[in-house]
């Protein structure tokens, strides 16, 4: 995933990624679609982080 992706585009994936998930419930690949979900969870939890951390260093 580039560096230079946005928290608004990070959102838009895991928002996609919820409903993927979601809609693979019964399916083979749902552990897979989930740890995706998931990791998208926590790049966005540590770009919103930055994003404060840079606004309180100024």
């Amino acid at each position: 995933m580039p560096a230079t992706v946005s928290i608004e585009e990070l959102q838009r994936r895991y928002d996609h990624a919820c409903t993927v998930a979601l809609m693979a419930v019964g399916q083979p690949d749902r552990a897979e679609q989930v740890a995706y979900r998931d990791q998208l969870y926590r790049n966005l939890q540590a770009a919103r982080e930055a994003a404060g951390a840079e606004s309180t260093d100024e």
